[in-house]
């Protein structure tokens, strides 16, 4: 079969003689055409692919049908035709027929991407090739300047020098390469193209880094670059200098490396931007580095290193004497980078530069001391960072007691909040440098955090260094840190046990204290900080996808604290153990506390497996809102349809049997459940009704938002649909739209309630697309006395106009009137907060206004709010005022 079909393609060329020879060009380019499909779809024998390639290439001087050649040439080459002679003949002869950079973009770019698979299929011929292939892509990629075609050929270029010998054309190769760099070109967030600057710049890195033989091309050109005036520029010529050093090696460097210094120097004390000083002191890292592994030579007075750290470790010591200079403020980040780059740089830093830092530090001015105190303090940072606890001759160890005791002294003396934060920081470095010191120095350092934390102004500052001291060093922190705060339990003491605790290794010790404390005192601070101990700790385990080890603090917790007054409180550890377990742990919990009534609620984050739907046949005087959680809940993991209807059966309604009712709809929507919506109905036709109408409207805001306890989502185990909330509005819109139109004034108010609770929880995108239409009805919520529905409308106007603010051109000077109306303080509607949100939206609105008369209207009203009562609304006064007054 195979046969035939090849055979049957031999005959098609044979045939196609006339239009392939045509004197009209269109007619060759068709015949070109037709081929290169044939090939894509028929199957071939390596005979007549070998006939069919030969026919492609001996046709590429025919320029309208190239791309259509290529394209077979391309196919064939895909599907695997083509044997490793074949595939040799293939770019020897686009190298002599084409040239490349005369021919369309898709043109250019099948060659590259035969380039490509000639590297994937025949890379041992095309090492044969050698030079010869060097010297043909050269020309091919020369003068290229489509991004999507330089991808591709920088991905070649890293190729040629990985698989192929290119030294006959290394710096014509380079700087083929070179010429685009700094890469300047910029892509709009909707191109086309899908090719990013970064990409690009990315990639001519890598090929400018590919090989230490374009080193000695790369490195005086880049230092060009460093001079640049173009910001971007100079960061890029930064980023491939530190990219490239360990390439070409340390040793290439050195005869340029104080100029280097000198642009970098200038580039960190006056950076154009924080991401050019970044950039800077990476370079200065890398250089640094790579000098300490350059060849020594014999008549040199020490080390390259040594040599460039001299100048830079002098100018740095001048700055931290003379404090008022500019440049002092960026040697601290030069000594960080210099320490932290290599082991040699940092034993350097730490003999030169410590002695000097140490002096200023003791007898300094205020100035120096400080700057200087924070110098040695990321000093012994980065010397922590480079060198582990455990290597020998550890070069902190001789300067570990002074230190010390210049911290503590320090920290003893000092008056300021900054100086107290260094020397912190200070001392939380020597821990973790650890096994250097004695135990009695790691006690004495604990003691002074723990003692910040309790009694000092910088307390948050210590909680954090005890929080980070907790994963490090649990049992020293359980033999320290907890005995102290629990000696002294005021509010600050509780703060800091919430910082320590969400390590496990601690967080038992210091619960089982916490109940001990509260069951002798009865203190509700001690019983919240247990909740927030557990919320943080459920949090940490909920964000780092750990096993929970909340379930093991049910027996220590639980039995001791069921008599608490604090129900609520309880309420909350409560459900976040029940949360936290499985089902084993949850029948526990549930039978110690099932007899209480009070912590009934606790059902609705149980597994469906430990509660049947019938339990709610067994509850009694329940408020209205625990009692439709229990119920929606329930039926919700049940899917128990025909209980919700035997429920609604034996309910009388009234406000809190709407309540009751919003919660059982809500389970059912969850599961798309048509009863739900039913219910849904049901509970919105009670809208115009004078007494239900404001519990009613209510229920919409019931089943769309999520309950700030979590009750029926997926935490609590609840079983939720894809789009129930679009599903559930597209069913409510139209009974609220038809319902506001009928109904009589009186009764508007809460159908614009509903709808804006509708509106609130829905997508931005949904809202929208519904704009047009519901343009009228929030103009409408906005006149209606009810704040809350005032303050909803406001913020569904303020998601409206983020998304798209030509929305309300068409409305425009109605929606300003109406905003205009609702800042005016002396309104009763108006409090502050419905003040401040339209004065929000007015701001962005001057972009759409063309009218000068609205412009001086706004003014004027705007003008008033200044003299507010409220500073937050004199302060979005001031800023709209600002955004109407620079429009023209």
């Amino acid at each position: 079969m195979m046969t035939e079909a090849s055979q049957n393609v031999l005959k098609l060329v044979e045939e196609s003689e006339s239009m392939l020879t045509n004197q009209d060009p269109f007619e060759r380019a068709k015949g070109a055409y037709l081929l290169s499909r044939v090939v894509q779809e028929a199957q071939l024998t390596p005979q007549s692919a070998t006939v069919l390639l030969e026919f492609f290439l001996s046709r590429l001087d025919d320029q309208i049908s190239v791309d259509y050649l290529l394209q077979g040439i391309q196919t064939l080459l895909e599907k695997n035709y083509l044997s490793k002679t074949d595939q040799m003949s293939i770019p020897s002869r686009i190298f002599v027929e084409l040239n490349v950079q005369t021919f369309p973009q898709q043109t250019r770019m099948t060659v590259f991407k035969i380039f490509q698979l000639l590297f994937e299929k025949s890379l041992v011929g095309l090492q044969k090739l050698g030079s010869d292939f060097v010297h043909g892509f050269i020309s091919s990629l020369d003068g290229e300047k489509d991004p999507r075609n330089l991808m591709l050929a920088f991905q070649l270029v890293k190729l040629i020098v990985l698989h192929l010998d290119f030294e006959k054309y290394c710096q014509d190769l380079f700087e083929v390469v070179f010429c685009y760099f700094p890469i300047t070109f910029k892509s709009s967030p909707d191109d086309p193209l899908g090719v990013t600057p970064e990409q690009l710049k990315t990639l001519l890195k890598d090929c400018i880094c590919a090989t230490p033989l374009f080193g000695q091309y790369a490195v005086p050109q880049l230092l060009e670059k460093l001079q640049s005036d173009v910001g971007t520029a100079k960061r890029d010529a930064m980023d491939t200098l530190a990219a490239a050093m360990p390439v070409y090696g340390g040793s290439l460097f050195v005869k340029d490396m104080h100029s280097i210094w000198e642009n970098l120097k200038s580039e960190i004390v006056s950076a154009i931007t924080p991401e050019n000083e970044r950039s800077a002191l990476l370079c200065l890292g890398a250089l640094a580095d790579n000098l300490s592994k350059a060849v020594v030579l014999s008549n040199q007075k020490g080390t390259p290193l040594e040599l460039f750290l001299q100048p830079v470790l002098g100018e740095c010591m001048s700055a931290f004497r003379d404090v008022d200079l500019k440049f002092s403020k960026g040697c601290d980040n030069i000594l960080n980078q210099v320490t932290r780059s290599c082991h040699p740089a940092c034993d350097i830093v730490l003999k030169t530069a410590y002695p000097v830092l140490f002096d200023l530090v003791l007898n300094g001015t205020p100035g120096q001391r400080k700057a200087s105190l924070e110098a040695i303090v990321h000093i012994l940072d980065a010397t922590a960072h480079i060198y582990q606890p455990s290597t020998p001759n550890h070069p902190f160890k001789p300067l570990k007691d002074k230190s010390l005791e210049l911290l503590i002294t320090t920290l003893m003396q000092a008056e300021t909040s900054p100086l107290k934060k260094i020397c912190a920081d200070g001392l939380f470095v020597c821990l973790k440098m650890d096994k250097l010191l004695l135990k009695s120095e790691i006690d004495i350092v604990l003691q002074h955090l723990t003692m910040l934390a309790l009694r000092d102004d910088i307390y948050k500052h210590s909680q954090l260094l005890l929080s980070r001291i907790s994963w490090d060093h649990p049992q020293l922190v359980l033999s320290i840190t907890i005995p102290e705060l629990f000696e002294q339990l005021n509010d600050r003491s509780l703060d800091t046990l919430v910082y320590v605790s969400i390590n496990h290794l601690i967080l038992h010790q210091v619960i089982q204290q916490l109940v001990k404390a509260y069951q002798a005192s009865k203190t509700i601070n001690i019983l919240e900080t247990i909740a927030t101990i557990l919320r943080e700790r459920h949090d940490y385990e909920k964000r780092e996808k750990q096993l929970t080890c909340l379930p093991a603090l049910v027996d220590e917790i639980v039995p001791h604290l069921l008599e608490t007054e604090h129900v609520s409180i309880l309420s909350v550890i409560l459900q976040l153990l029940m949360r936290s377990s499985g089902l084993e742990d949850q029948r526990k919990l549930w039978n110690l506390v099932q007899k209480k009534q009070e912590y009934q609620s606790l059902v609705c984050f149980a597994r469906k497996e430990l509660i049947p739907t019938e339990f709610i046949n067994t509850v009694q005087d329940l408020d209205p809102t625990v009692l439709g959680k229990i119920c929606g809940s329930l039926i919700n993991k049940h899917k128990d349809t025909q209980f919700a209807k035997q429920l609604r059966q034996k309910m009388s309604i009234n406000e809190g049997q709407i309540v009751v009712l919003s919660w059982i709809a809500k389970g059912l929507v969850l599961l798309a459940d048509p009863y739900g919506y039913e219910l849904s109905t049901e509970l919105l036709g009670w809208i115009a009704d004078p007494k239900l109408g404001h519990a009613s409207a209510q229920a919409v805001e019931i089943i769309l938002k999520e309950s700030p306890d979590l009750v029926l989502t997926k935490e609590a185990f609840a079983t939720q649909r894809p789009l129930y909330k679009q599903k559930f509005y597209n069913h409510c819109l139209p009974l609220l739209s038809q319902g506001y139109e009928n109904a009589k004034d009186s009764q508007k108010q809460h159908y614009l309630m509903a709808l804006s609770y509708l509106l609130r929880n829905i997508s931005s995108k949904t809202l929208l697309t519904e704009f047009p239409k519901l343009f009228p009805l929030l103009l409408s919520a906005l006149e209606q006395p009810d704040q809350k529905l005032t303050l909803g409308t406001l913020e569904t106007f303020a998601i409206m106009l983020k998304e798209q603010q030509d929305l309300v051109r068409d409305h425009l000077r109605v929606f300003i009137t109406r905003l205009l109306d609702l800042i005016v303080f002396e309104q009763k509607r108006n409090n502050a907060r419905v003040r401040a949100q339209a004065l929000d939206l007015l701001g962005p609105l001057s972009k759409l206004n063309t009218d000068p008369s609205v412009k001086h209207l706004v003014l004027q009203k705007i003008g008033q709010s200044l003299d507010d009562p409220k500073r937050v609304v004199r302060e979005r006064a001031a800023k709209a005022r600002s955004r109407w007054f620079l429009v023209n």
